[in-house]
């Protein structure tokens, strides 16, 4: 057919499986209508019954050859956490009608409990005994940061928020024949959405702060963080 014949151009491009994209798979109207009705553009996420859902650690594949980077900065356990596991949508709904927003506890038929900081580092194994990570950061331009230490630059840096989905795009795959620098970038990204989707996300889960970025130059020293 005539489309074969510019097919090699296409895998060229990298456009090919692009093209197949969609090839004989039938849209549910009603579902793709129920979907826009609960997207929040301003959250990038969908509302649905239960809970929200947007971009997840589950969605980014982390390439075996950046573990002892992720390793070093005792980040490694926590990029599997959650991995598997099978959230209970009605437990899920039963906890967000029983929350207390104005003192965060859970009011259930026995009592009432709550997270603490303790609850989260024995789940996470984070370091509870290293230098603490505070104070404000005060940096002229984000853009050159990200130049100088990813080498790539977001269109949009909101403030000093970049948002995760370009992180996703740009640093998704890693040749194992890639360069010592690539694969520290790779990591420096993947603690990064860590950091912005599961220990200290916004309201929308789908930014990230850049002075996460700073402390990630040396992995080890990243490690003795709390």
């Amino acid at each position: 057919s005539s489309s074969s014949v510019i097919e090699p151009y296409l895998r060229d491009a990298k456009f090919l499986h692009v093209a197949f994209i969609g090839l004989g798979c039938k849209l549910d109207p009603t579902l793709v209508s129920a979907l826009v009705e609960r997207r929040k553009p301003e959250m990038h996420t969908f509302h649905i019954p239960c809970s929200e859902c947007t971009i997840t650690l589950e969605d980014v594949h982390i390439p075996s050859i950046i573990e002892p980077y992720l390793r070093d900065a005792k980040f490694l356990h926590v990029a599997f956490i959650g991995r598997g596991c099978k959230l209970d949508p009605t437990l899920v709904s039963a906890l967000v009608e029983r929350r207390k927003l104005e003192t965060h506890t859970f009011h259930i038929p026995c009592s009432e409990c709550t997270i603490t900081l303790e609850d989260v580092q024995l789940q996470l194994e984070l370091p509870m005994d290293g230098s603490i990570v505070t104070g404000s950061v005060h940096i002229a331009n984000w853009r050159d940061v990200c130049q100088q230490l990813l080498r790539r630059v977001p269109e949009t840096i909101f403030g000093a928020w970049i948002d995760m989905n370009w992180l996703i795009k740009n640093f998704n795959e890693l040749n194992e024949d890639s360069t010592e620098v690539q694969r520290e970038q790779h990591a420096q990204v993947y603690i990064l959405m860590i950091i912005g989707g599961l220990l200290i996300p916004d309201k929308s889960r789908n930014l990230v702060h850049l002075r996460w970025l700073l402390k990630l130059v040396n992995f080890r020293k990243v490690g003795e963080l709390n």
